[in-house]
């Protein structure tokens, strides 16, 4: 539970890199998100004469996605390396083979389907 004057990470809004700042917990709202004083650094792109910027009502990411905060001491959340082209390769063969298996499965059932029948033919 956060409470007022926790420090937490905020991560930069204009950051595609998840780029954190710092930022103190200056109020919390019953639905848990929180008012923040994130302070700044000068790349920001904020004027030098505003180190800290106040924002209010953000929630809580646990993906750490752009414009939430989360506990300092949390793990950033680290993806997956992509697979390499090989792996890929790989994989898309294996699902073909199972399509053609599943195809030629549902072409030797489909003889002991029954065949359909019309509606018997009502008197008007």
């Amino acid at each position: 539970m956060t409470r007022v004057g926790d420090i937490v990470h905020y991560v930069m809004l204009a950051s595609s890199m998840g780029e954190q700042r710092p930022a103190v917990v200056i109020k919390v709202w019953p639905d848990e998100t929180v008012n923040l004083a994130v302070h700044l650094d000068s790349s920001d792109g904020y004027p030098s004469n505003q180190p800290i910027r106040r924002l209010e009502r953000v929630r809580y990411g646990a993906l750490h996605e752009p414009g939430t905060w989360h506990p300092m001491d949390e793990p950033d959340v680290v993806e997956p390396p992509s697979p390499d082209v090989e792996t890929v390769i790989n994989q898309a063969e294996v699902v073909a083979t199972k399509a053609v298996e599943l195809t030629d499965m549902v072409k030797a059932l489909k003889p002991l389907a029954p065949e359909p029948q019309e509606p018997p033919a009502t008197e008007k």
